[in-house]
């Protein structure tokens, strides 16, 4: 059974599906009254008696048991499911239990931490070898520990497994510690509390300090000024500034906006919560949702005293936000804590995209043929003891007995040579990547004084991957754009008003040199067709009844009316400013505010403006009842909002697109070929300088003159909105607000429903004026983006905005060229016309020098829903072509969309998004690299990128250095690994022919379990963490550099592979031949056991890995290089004393004492050791050099350049200077 309709109003009706198949009923649902309460409904049994006789038993049956439905879900009163019921009671002693479940909500205590004492190791112990790396070794462990099977020992395996396995448990459990410690501190905060038992004291509330993880929900509690909220809470009542029941709220915390928010009481409630007597006796009940994690949503409702009105987001204070502007507000707890949405959304859903760089699938395929590799040597040394058992071992009457089984020796040599995959490669590479981050963050040239805000990095898996980048999709606003929003001009009555600030113009002539000719700031550009807003006050303060002066005062009115923005009154009581969520919402009201249209407050049902518009100067307030706010959405692009007239009069203003608005204007009907007459009136426009006045009564080309001058606006890179207005009838709009609040009040489908409604009323608007905003250039974008192009990295600019805009912001930017080629596709609504001009641009880009794609979104929808799919196969065949991409009137899922179809068209290429704002966060999350801009815009792409950055200007220095140096990092970190694991663990195969392939051990257990660990592991990780092969200067001033090296896999590849693998086969035949000839089989030799030469051979391997990592391979020597080479050389000779000193007796490895009398005495060894380490040093340096000579690269080259002085010297001093210029241009101090 399921219920079609959700409305628990009194008399309404709810559908129930038939439970029964087999009825005879030809209807499959009926109908019953449901009403508010058992006693009105009656009980079961007088239903059934009323019931008629010749009623089919079947129908009766269904109707009866739908009865019973519903007089379960009413039982007491309406409960509906997904909701939960919360009555204020400042009386009641016991938890709030939900009636649903029996049990009571929970408390208001959380916890971040993941583990409890007892859950830690069983789930930690779960976590890590669940990993596939370390169930490898672990399986590999256990067979060695089998008695027989392993001829190096039973620990070799095990000790490093369970020393990185405890550091990495370690750390998680640091970690969670650390969570745990931020938990207490919050959970122990206090607010003020109603006193359940004794609520009330001689006529006052009784409020008691409660610890924050004490509360539930149901709890009333009282909040001051600047204090935090300590759960989700229903607002009872608000005391402000004002004296109004609104309160302002900051939710940096929750989304990163450092706007104020407007919270409103209901009317209703704050009447019935107005004094202690009315919270203490009222009747007050909440239907809520049930808790979600979205902060934009809420639905429920409130009634009191049986007169039912709806909740939704603006009566709801979330955990985390902190109280501004009021004196105190009294609240009740509706969610607590791990319920709380800031909670929800701390948690997630389990649903995050995780990244992998491209790298790790190189390294994955590498380390599957070392495997395979292992899995041949083992059976190869198997099959070679077959073979020596039955030529030399059967005949040798001392090895009688000492047969090795065939599955001990096969497993044997598994063991042995297992490590030829390290377990280090992936613990180590998890703290070079932590260590690169560090350093990434504390990088002061990517700090931005002005926000206080440095780079952050907020994963370390992908590092490598911002040095391999091939295209970058950038949203505009914010993003190349400051979001430092300028109102610049206005169209009203027919003609077009120039706005300046007198701040402004100082920066204006700063820039003026930056810019090229055809893109001059705002004042340079002024025709003879545009005059000042001050001209503009002038006329309708002297002539205020004239049909301009109505005309220009109603669209200040628009401008004052139509927003969000909240008033904010300083210290001294006099100066307003204005707190708003959108940059070009606070630039319209601050505009409307020095014309002298004043938004004074803001209640939730009025405001009030102060208007000096008339000739004597005099200042009057007047008061506007808000009647209902249409919000604006993504989807709608447009907001609206009725207000009552202080006339009386009732008039709906909107304001949005201009492609939005346009088409719910009255006169749009018959402009079918507006947009093309208003474009050639446009470019006459520009051409002549002049708009004829409007004619009285003729709207059609007022209508016109507005297009065309929207058009112009945006070809001057400014952002542009439409203001329309219609009055409305009384009956009309009654009319329409029922069925508004029947929409609002709908806990189900509520967005859908409203905005259909909206429709009803947001139709026939008068055409009000245009306002045009200045979004600037971020600095040094110019710079930036054509280091990017150097780089080969193709730029996309994904964008909201008109056409025009977006070309022109393309020209400034310099994604276009003088000589570029613009390839615009239009949407023709037929695939057929966009296929032929497809083709069409496809051909031409075969001639073009460099080539610019322009769509828009209208274009997109067509490729991406056709359903055959070859549209968009030829769509992305052109724009892969093309130099740079602008994507104009996108839409967020759009712009998701062209990422992945590149990713899809183009495997190889790696993807970066960046962008500042949550319409960004979907393209930023399917790139493969999201770099999130912490603008105006709030946190929100910040918070949900890989990467954050205050301006675009760092992103160069981002990708061209550190991502190159990151890449370079951990590709010499992957190759040394498996390098000197070869180089290490192939002596044992090669020793295995002088003794009978049984085997035994070269080295001495104990010795290589730490080989990867104590010995190799600070030279490996040293060249992660602090190797640059170039300098920083060096990379910017040639971003060329970039294209040989990550794009083209120049750090490691298959072929490089190889040719390390191939040193490191003859490196390791060098040592071991050289150990055997010179010292095993030498006649001088005083100690040749096992173990001298084993450890000879250890000794010289462990040396030869530092000086070719540290010496040859690390570019930048340091002090840090010079410390790790004294340790990691002078830790085997450590290692030989202690050993020599405490190692236990054995007979097959002679350690006690052996290197104080033994081979540490014996000249030969220590000569041995020497020759060894010259001839690899010599034939590495050998091999270096004729590669650097017959095939040098890119890298090679401009090492070579910085050990010029003179060119160094030019690159850093071309890099300062670059920094320089663009921190005096855009210095907010003027420049002298």
């Amino acid at each position: 059974m399921s219920s079609a309709s959700n409305s628990l109003a009194s008399g309404s009706t709810i559908k129930l599906l038939s439970i029964s198949r087999r009825s005879s009923d030809s209807s499959s649902d009926i109908q019953l009254p449901l009403l508010q309460n058992e006693a009105q409904q009656g009980s079961l049994f007088s239903y059934v008696q009323s019931l008629p006789n010749s009623s089919n038993p079947i129908s009766v049956l269904r109707k009866f048991w739908a009865q019973v439905k519903i007089l379960y879900y009413s039982r007491g009163q309406d409960r509906t499911k997904g909701f939960r019921h919360v009555e204020i009671n400042a009386l009641r002693t016991t938890p709030l239990v939900d009636e649903r479940s029996g049990r009571p909500f929970v408390k208001n205590w959380i916890r971040s931490n993941r583990y409890t004492p007892l859950t830690f190791l069983p789930r930690q112990l779960f976590a890590q070898f669940s990993k596939l790396a370390n169930f490898y070794f672990l399986c590999f462990a256990l067979m060695q520990l089998v008695p027989g099977l392993s001829t190096i020992g039973n620990k070799t395996n095990i000790i490093p497994l369970m020393i990185f396995v405890s550091i990495s448990m370690a750390k998680e459990g640091f970690d969670d510690y650390r969570r745990h410690r931020l938990d207490s501190q919050e959970n122990r905060q206090v607010v003020l509390s109603l006193d359940k038992r004794t609520p009330a004291i001689s006529g006052s509330l009784n409020w008691q300090k409660t610890q924050w993880r004490s509360l539930v929900v149901g709890d009333i509690i009282k909040l001051q000024r600047d204090e935090a909220v300590p759960a989700d809470i229903v607002l009872l009542s608000s005391t402000s500034r004002g004296g109004s029941n609104v309160a302002h709220v900051e939710t940096i915390a929750l989304d990163g906006e450092t706007n104020l928010k407007i919270k409103r009481v209901d009317k209703a409630v704050a009447e019935a919560c107005a004094t202690p007597a009315k919270i203490i006796n009222c009747s007050v009940k909440f239907i809520i949702e049930d808790p979600h994690p979205d902060l934009s949503s809420f639905k429920g409702r409130v009634t009191v005293n049986d007169q039912a009105s709806l909740l939704n987001n603006d009566n709801v204070v979330y955990r985390g936000s902190v109280l501004r502007n009021i004196s105190e507000a009294t609240a009740m707890v509706v969610y607590s804590g791990q319920e709380c949405k800031i909670r929800l959304n701390a948690n997630g859903d389990g649903q995050a995209h995780i990244k992998a760089p491209r790298l790790q699938y190189m390294v994955n395929k590498i380390i599957f043929v070392v495997a395979l590799f292992v899995l041949g040597l083992s059976l190869y040394n198997t099959l070679a003891y077959q073979i020596w058992k039955s030529d030399i071992e059967n005949k040798l009457f001392y090895l009688s007995g000492a047969t090795v089984p065939t599955h001990e020796s096969i497993f044997g040599f598994l063991i042995m040579f297992a490590t030829m995959v390290p377990l280090s490669l992936y613990i180590s590479m998890e703290m070079i990547k932590l260590a690169q981050i560090f350093f990434l963050s504390s990088d002061l040239d990517m700090y931005d004084e002005a926000s206080n805000i440095p780079c952050e990095a907020r994963t370390s898996t992908i590092n490598e991957e911002l040095g391999q980048i091939t295209h970058i999709f950038s949203d505009k606003t914010g993003t190349l754009t400051g979001n430092e929003m300028k109102f610049r001009k206005m169209y009203v009555a027919g003609g077009i008003w120039a706005h300046e600030d007198a701040g402004d113009l100082n920066q204006d002539h700063i820039r003026a040199a930056e810019r090229p000719k055809l893109f001059s700031p705002i004042s340079e550009q002024r025709s003879g067709s545009e005059r000042s807003t001050k001209e503009m006050m002038r006329h309708f303060s002297e002539r205020p009844d004239s049909a301009f002066g109505q005309k220009a005062m109603l669209m200040l009115f628009c401008m004052a009316l139509c927003h969000s923005c909240v008033p904010e009154i300083s210290q001294d009581g006099i100066t307003i400013d204005f707190q708003s969520s959108s940059p070009d919402e606070l630039a319209l009201i601050r505009a409307a505010q020095a014309m002298g249209v004043s938004m004074r407050s803001r209640d939730h049902d009025s405001i009030i403006l102060s208007l000096s518009t008339s000739k004597d100067a005099s200042i009057r307030t007047e008061t506007y009842k808000v009647l209902n706010v249409i919000d604006f959405s993504n989807d709608r692009r447009r907001m609206s909002i009725i207000v009552r007239f202080p006339d009386g009069k009732t008039c709906i203003i909107c304001k949005g697109a201009d492609s939005v608005v346009m088409e719910r204007l009255r006169l749009s009907k018959s402009t079918t070929e507006t947009s093309v007459r208003s474009q050639r009136l446009g470019e006459q426009v520009d051409q002549d300088g002049n708009i004829g006045a409007v004619p009285d009564g003729d709207g059609q080309f007022d209508l016109e003159n507005c297009v065309s001058s929207v058009t112009r606006f945006a070809n001057e890179s400014l952002r542009t909105l439409l203001y329309a207005y219609r009055f409305l009838d009384k009956s009309e709009y009654e009319e329409w607000r029922v069925k508004w609040d029947a929409a609002t009040a709908s806990l189900d489908g509520n967005e859908e429903m409203t905005e259909k409604v909206a429709e009803l009323i947001e139709v026939n608007f008068e055409l009000a004026g245009a306002t045009a905003v200045e979004d600037k250039l971020q600095p040094g974008v110019p710079g930036s983006i054509d280091k990017l192009l150097r780089a080969n990295i193709k730029v996309w600019m994904l964008t909201g905005d008109k056409r025009e805009t977006a070309i022109n912001i393309g020209h400034s930017c310099g994604l276009i060229k003088e000589n570029s080629t613009i390839l615009d596709l239009s949407d023709d609504n037929q695939s057929g016309n966009i296929v032929d001009a497809i083709e069409s641009h496809i051909s031409s880009l075969k001639s073009a020098e460099h080539s610019v794609v322009v769509i828009d979104g209208c274009t997109l929808t067509t490729i991406f829903n056709e359903s055959i799919g070859s549209l968009k196969a030829r769509f992305f065949d052109l724009v892969v072509l093309a130099d740079s991409v602008i994507c104009c009137r996108t839409q967020p899922s759009q712009k998701a969309q062209v990422v992945h179809g590149i990713k899809i068209r183009m495997p190889n290429a790696v993807t970066l998004a960046v962008g500042d704002g949550a319409n960004d966060i979907a393209m930023i999350q399917e790139a493969h690299v999201g770099i999130g801009i912490t603008g105006k815009e709030g946190f929100q792409a910040a918070r949900n990128s890989d990467y954050s950055i205050a301006q675009f200007r760092f992103l160069p220095k981002l990708l061209l250095v550190h991502g190159r140096w990151n890449y370079v990092r951990t590709s010499k970190y992957i190759l040394g690994t498996l390098w000197k694991e070869v180089v290490f663990y192939l002596s044992q195969s090669l020793f295995q022919r002088w003794v009978g392939y049984t085997g035994t051990s070269l080295y001495e257990p104990l010795s290589a379990t730490q080989f990867n660990t104590l010995f190799t592991s600070l030279s490996i990780m040293c060249i992660g963490v602090f190797d640059k092969d170039l300098a920083a200067s060096t990379l910017l001033a040639v971003p060329e550099l970039y294209i040989s090296m990550g794009q083209r896999n120049g750090g490691i590849n298959i072929w490089i592979y190889l040719g390390w693998t191939a040193m490191a086969v003859s490196e390791s035949c060098i040592v071991f031949f050289s150990m055997l000839t010179l010292f095993g089989r030498a006649e001088t030799t005083k100690d040749n056991t096992l173990f001298s030469m084993g450890d000879l051979n250890f000794v010289a391997v462990v040396i030869i890995v530092s000086l070719k990592l540290l010496v040859l391979e690390m570019h930048n020597k340091s002090i840090v290089a010079a410390i790790t080479m004294f340790l990691t050389v002078g830790a085997p000779f450590l290692w030989n004393l202690i050993f020599a000193a405490a190692y236990p007796l054995t007979t097959a490895y002679r350690v006690r004492g052996g290197f104080f009398t033994g081979f540490g005495q014996n000249p030969t060894w220590w000569l041995t050791l020497i020759f060894i380490i010259i001839c690899v040093y010599m034939y590495e340096f050998s091999v270096s050099a004729l590669r650097k000579a017959f095939f040098p690269t890119d890298t090679d080259v401009f090492q070579e350049l910085e050990q010029d002085k003179a060119f160094m010297a030019r690159y850093n001093g071309t890099t300062a200077l670059e920094f320089e210029w663009i921190s005096s241009r855009y210095n907010d101090e003027p420049v002298c």
